[in-house]
């Protein structure tokens, strides 16, 4: 059978293709997956992973790292706080059936169907600063029984960072199975589940992943959801194409299955 059998236009996106584009654009546009405070964006070499670019980045002097601010000290009201740099290393898709991805049991391997799989590495680092430094802190630290009655709610100047030797560094694995679905005239995302890989105590892994999920499901995948009036759209004055209807004929579009997100319309 054609593809194009029960629609007019069929195109197709390859996981490979996906995990290819992503790969150039991590070394195009470094800024979009590095962050990290100002003494780190002066010195990347500090940061945890080394930051892998095209040359053509150092030729446009493109940022490499997107500034952040320093860290600060719940409780503390000195001029001082943390270095901090959070990097995403690694990103693929992995369309149903599956055969990048090794998914963690949690999420029930293998994919089922019309799913995707994402993972990511994830790499953060803090500085951990001079104990001789915090020595001195301590010293220049204001009496409690003068404060008491103290309450200034002037704006804080920003912050410095704490002398430091090096970052301590952590890399976390992070699994997602997500479902591509049209609701209420849109094509979005819905999160089936997701995992982080080897974190202990078991209530550290579970909110950590609790806070990611919820963010994306309410920061992320609602900003690359795609109203399907926008895939309707005119070649000419009179020919538009518009995505296929579901039917027992087109069960599902966007169809995720053979490696592959495929999407069927027709010419109206």
């Amino acid at each position: 059978m054609a593809l194009t059998d029960h629609c007019d236009v069929f195109a197709s996106f390859h996981e490979d293709g996906f995990n290819r584009i992503v790969e150039h654009i991590m070394q195009q546009r470094p800024s979009l997956f590095n962050y990290a405070t100002p003494d780190l964006v002066q010195s990347p070499d500090r940061l945890c992973e080394r930051i892998v670019v095209h040359p053509a980045v150092s030729q446009a002097e493109n940022p490499l790292i997107k500034q952040i601010d320093y860290l600060p000290i719940i409780g503390y009201d000195g001029p001082f706080g943390f270095s901090f740099g959070l990097q995403l290393t690694d990103l693929k898709i992995d369309f149903h059936p599956g055969n990048i991805i090794n998914l963690p049991p949690q999420l029930n391997p293998p994919l089922s169907e019309q799913t995707l799989a994402l993972t990511a590495r994830a790499c953060a680092g803090l500085s951990c600063p001079d104990p001789e430094f915090i020595e001195r802190l301590i010293r220049l630290l204001p009496d409690p029984d003068d404060e008491k009655d103290k309450r200034d709610d002037s704006p804080k100047p920003p912050l410095n960072p704490m002398p430091y030797e090096r970052l301590t560094c952590f890399c976390l694995e992070v699994f997602a199975v997500v479902k591509a679905v049209r609701q209420n005239g849109y094509l979005s995302l819905r999160l089936q589940g997701m995992e982080i890989k080897d974190i202990l105590p078991a209530g550290l892994e579970d909110s950590i992943e609790c806070y990611i999920s919820t963010m994306l499901k309410l920061v992320v995948f609602p900003k690359v959801r795609i109203a399907l009036e926008d895939l309707t759209f005119e070649i000419t004055d009179y020919l538009s194409v518009e995505p296929t209807p579901i039917s027992a004929d087109v069960p599902f579009n966007p169809d995720v299955s053979k490696d592959q997100i495929a999407i069927f319309a027709n010419l109206i």
